[in-house]
């Protein structure tokens, strides 16, 4: 089962309180992001050809243009990756501290 917003999508800053979330809310965005993921993966090879011919022709208003458009794709990937590696740090967080939990002393857990 999905819960939205993911508990770890909720990012509360320590200073100021301000809490932001930083993946879908919803079913419905869980599924657009996962299109657009797809569309982003598709294009990523256009935007190394693209940023490679710009390389060559800097002043190119139609590769810059297009390179824009693409590098959406590229920061949304980006982005997601991050999201995707914080998920997993605080799994592990998570697991290590279960673990630490479960070795009490003179347990069979115990190192």
């Amino acid at each position: 089962m999905d819960i939205f917003p993911h508990p770890d999508d909720v990012i509360i800053d320590e200073t100021t309180g301000e809490v932001t979330i930083e993946g879908p809310i919803s079913k419905e965005q869980a599924g657009a992001r996962k299109a657009v993921r797809e569309q982003a993966f598709v294009s990523m090879r256009r935007y190394f050809e693209v940023e490679a011919a710009l390389a060559k022709e800097p002043t190119n208003r139609t590769l810059r243009r297009e390179f824009k458009e693409l590098e959406k794709y590229y920061e949304f990937l980006k982005q997601d990756s991050e999201r995707i590696e914080r998920h997993e740090a605080l799994r592990l967080s998570r697991r290590a501290l279960e673990t630490k939990h479960t070795a009490m002393p003179g347990s069979k857990h115990d190192g």
